[in-house]
């Protein structure tokens, strides 16, 4: 099946579980969004080098980073080159958040919202809701949905896969796969 069937399946039976349409393109974008970003979490050294300030900085409860780092000292000894707390202060109070690759960043905030946008639709006060699970593997989904009717067509039978385009082939690192191929099928002398 290909990408626009299995779209049109995926927002078939959204649409029968009781999404609105309007939330079914926002999941279907931010699937094709988390499906990049693991693409390239997995394959760019370029994507890790581009690094900015963890979240949790300004608001605890949006670390990306786990925070549980030891301070480091700059060159000077005066401040910590993380987050900038004075080597005079008690660190041990003091949280340290890590520079994380900014398309990390991104995905976490994906994950928030898209679980927000979700646990709105309730079914019943007391029954089951739509429950995002993500997964960082581009080799298969990277956003699986719990429905309240119990469907499933993933592997780990806990939901409906979210369809998502990848990168095209000329931005991935095809070099590898070539020659793994080449390797696999050489002719026998």
């Amino acid at each position: 099946m290909n990408y626009s069937q299995e779209r049109e399946q995926f927002i078939a039976t959204m649409t029968q579980e009781g999404l609105p349409i309007t939330t079914i393109r926002t999941i279907l974008a931010r699937a094709n969004t988390l499906q990049r970003n693991a693409e390239l979490s997995c394959s760019s050294e370029a994507a890790d080098r581009d690094r900015v300030q963890c979240p949790g900085v300004r608001k605890e409860e949006l670390c990306c980073c786990d925070g549980n780092f030891e301070h480091s000292l700059t060159e000077d000894g005066q401040r910590c080159k993380y987050c900038g707390i004075s080597a005079a202060t008690k660190t041990s109070d003091v949280i340290c958040h890590q520079d994380i690759p900014r398309i990390d960043r991104q995905t976490a905030r994906i994950e928030r919202e898209l679980t927000a946008l979700l646990a709105k639709y309730k079914i019943r006060e007391d029954g089951p809701c739509f429950t995002p699970h993500f997964g960082g593997d581009p080799r298969g989904a990277v956003l699986v949905i719990s429905v309240p009717s119990g469907k499933y067509d993933s592997w780990e039978r806990n939901g409906i896969c979210v369809p998502s385009k990848g990168l095209p082939a000329s931005l991935r690192n095809v070099d590898y796969e070539i020659g793994f191929l080449a390797v696999m099928h050489k002719p026998e002398a």
